[in-house]
């Protein structure tokens, strides 16, 4: 299980990592980054409150779902605040 989750902080930190780029554009803007997952907060929020630190402009936002909940709505993400793939 710690392995498991070890190697789901280690994914998305690197997923973070890639969008660092963009986030500080984003910033610039006044854009959200906006996270969709399925992954505790609990869990989570070291990663966060890491990523928040090092881009202090940016908005970062994250919304927790269940595995169908997020499933779902990457299926139709009609609302306005769809993530950009």
């Amino acid at each position: 299980m710690m392995m498991r989750l070890c190697s789901l902080l280690l994914s998305l930190i690197a997923l973070l990592s890639l969008i660092k780029a963009p986030a500080m554009a984003a910033a610039e803007t006044d854009e959200t980054v906006l996270i969709y997952s399925a992954t505790d907060i609990p869990a989570i929020s070291p990663v966060l409150d890491a990523f928040r630190a090092a881009n202090p402009d940016l908005v970062l936002e994250y919304r927790e779902f269940n595995t169908l909940e997020l499933h779902e709505r990457m299926q139709s993400p009609d609302d306005g605040d769809s993530p950009i793939w």
